[in-house]
C-alpha cells in the first residue's frame, strides 16, 4: 500500500518457452508413480491404448480473454515451442522411460498453423509412434482450417483427444464471458469430427454469474446435441464457476454483491484467507434443490457404470439409474437422494478422507 491505497506493480517480463528452458519433470519426482495415472486429455476408460504417459507443456498463455479466466488478468500471450523441439522432448522420454503417450498442456495449442501442420508430418514420419491429446478451441475446427483431411492427418500422427472447453449452451453466457462461441460453432465442429476416431470431450461451467434455469438447461441440451452429433465424445467435466479475484467477470461480480476484496482483505487475514468464501460472497448462489438435483444428474449421467463393490461405485450408478429416470419426466423436485448423498459424504470423509470426495466426481483428471 501507498498512502492507503493498493498499488499493483506492472508486468516488465514476458513468459518465453524454448528449448533453453524445458521443464524436464523427472528432475521434481519419480515419473513412474505418474505414468499409469495421469488421465488429462486422455480418459482412459475411453482410450485404453494409453499406457504409460505424461504431460508435456508445448506452449505458454493464451491469446484469447475470456472474463472468467486468469488469462484475462495476465494478458499475456500464446508462446510455444517448435515442433521439432516438442518431438525431441517425445522421443527421450521414450527412450529413456518407455513413455508412449504424451498430454500437451498448451491451452491454445492450435494457435499456430504453421506448428501444428509442421508438427504432425514430423510425427507421421517419426519412427517412435506415439498417442496424444490436448486442448483445442471449438472455433479453429471448419473448412477454411482443421477441416475433415486435416484431422485425419492429425489422426494419422497418433492424435487420440480434443478436449474443448465450451462453458455454455446459452448465447448470452458465451457474449457475457467473451469465449469467442456460439452453440452452432460448437455444434459445427462436432459434425466436422463425427468420423474421425479422435474423441472429442466437452467441458462446462455451471452457476455463472447471471445464469438462469433456462441458460443451465440451454447447457445442457446443447451437451446432448454434441453427443448425438459424435458418437467417440463424452463430457469430461462439469465445473462450478469460481471467482478468480482480479478477472473481469469477478469484478462485475463483486459490484453486483457490493463485495470488494482489497476492501476486506489485510496482510493478517491473507494466511486463513479462503478463496471459495471469496467467490461465494461476490456470486451467492441461493439452495435450489430442483437446479442442484439438474445439475448432480447431469455430471453423473456422463460418467460409466462402475461394476465394483464398494461405496462409490454404488453411489455412481444408482444416480445413474435415477437420474436416467428424472430426466425420462423431467422431473427434479423432491429430490432425497441430494440428501442421501450429502450423509453419505460426510461419512465417507470422515472414515476414507476428503481425498474420497474428489474422487467420487472425478471424470477426466
Amino acid at each position: 500500500k501507498k498512502n492507503g491505497q493498493i498499488q499493483k506493480n506492472a508486468k516488465s517480463i514476458s513468459d518465453s518457452l524454448h528449448k533453453e528452458n524445458y521443464i524436464h519433470l523427472e528432475e521434481f519426482l519419480d515419473l513412474d508413480k505418474y505414468v499409469h495415472k495421469i488421465d488429462v486429455y486422455f480418459g482412459r476408460n475411453q482410450t485404453p491404448q494409453v499406457k504409460r504417459a505424461m504431460p508435456i507443456l508445448t506452449g505458454l498463455g493464451c491469446s484469447y480473454k475470456c472474463t472468467f479466466c486468469e488469462h484475462a488478468l495476465i494478458n499475456s500471450r500464446h508462446h510455444a515451442l517448435e515442433a521439432k523441439d516438442i518431438v525431441k522432448q517425445m522421443n527421450y522420454y521414450y527412450e529413456k522411460y518407455n513413455i508412449d503417450s504424451f498430454a500437451f498442456f498448451d491451452e491454445e495449442f492450435l494457435s499456430d498453423k504453421e506448428r501444428i501442420f509442421e508438427l504432425t508430418d514430423l510425427l507421421k514420419n517419426n519412427t517412435n509412434k506415439f498417442y496424444w491429446g490436448t486442448q483445442v478451441r471449438a472455433s479453429d475446427i471448419h473448412e477454411r482450417y482443421i477441416n475433415k483431411e486435416r484431422l485425419q492427418q492429425i489422426e494419422e500422427s497418433g492424435c487420440i483427444r480434443f478436449s474443448m472447453g465450451v462453458e455454455s449452451g446459452s448465447p448470452r453466457m458465451l457474449k457475457k464471458i467473451k469465449k469467442g462461441l456460439t452453440p452452432e460453432i460448437v455444434i459445427r465442429a462436432a459434425n466436422f469430427g463425427k468420423n474421425s476416431k479422435i474423441a472429442f470431450s466437452y467441458s462446462f461451467i455451471v452457476n455463472l454469474p447471471t445464469e438462469t434455469n433456462e441458460e443451465l438447461m440451454m447447457t445442457f441440451n446443447l451437451a446432448k446435441k454434441l453427443l448425438a452429433v459424435k458418437r467417440n465424445s463424452f463430457v469430461s467435466a462439469v465445473h462450478h464457476y469460481f471467482a478468480y479475484p482480479g478477472t473481469p467477470l469477478a469484478i462485475e461480480a463483486e459490484q453486483r454483491s457490493g463485495y470488494r476484496l482489497e476492501e476486506n482483505f489485510n496482510l493478517k487475514s491473507f494466511a486463513s484467507m479462503d478463496m471459495p468464501e471469496y467467490s461465494q460472497r461476490v456470486n451467492p448462489t441461493s439452495m435450489d434443490f430442483n437446479r442442484e438435483s439438474r445439475i448432480i444428474h447431469f455430471e453423473y449421467s456422463n460418467l460409466p457404470y462402475e461394476f465394483k463393490l464398494n461405496g462409490k461405485a454404488i453411489m455412481r450408478n444408482l444416480f445413474k439409474i435415477i437420474g436416467s429416470i428424472r430426466d425420462f419426466f423431467d422431473f427434479y423436485k423432491l429430490p432425497l437422494e441430494i440428501t442421501l448423498k450429502k450423509l453419505y459424504l460426510k461419512h465417507w470423509s470422515t472414515s476414507d478422507g476428503h481425498e474420497s470426495q474428489r474422487q467420487l466426481h472425478n471424470t477426466d483428471c
